[in-house]
C-alpha cells in the first residue's frame, strides 16, 4: 500500500526484539572472552 510504513507490516514485538538484539550486538566483548580467542588464534 503507497504511503504506508515499512514497520507497520511487523508484530508489535519486532521492534522490541530489534532493540534488545541491538543492545547485546553493542556490549563490549567480555575480557574472558578476548582472552579464550587469543589463545586459539595462537593455538593455530
Amino acid at each position: 500500500m503507497p504511503g504506508k510504513p515499512a514497520d507497520s507490516d511487523k508484530p508489535g514485538w519486532a521492534n522490541g526484539l530489534k532493540q534488545l538484539y541491538n543492545s547485546v550486538v553493542d556490549e563490549p566483548l567480555p575480557e574472558s572472552f578476548k582472552d579464550l580467542i587469543e589463545r586459539l588464534d595462537d593455538a593455530d
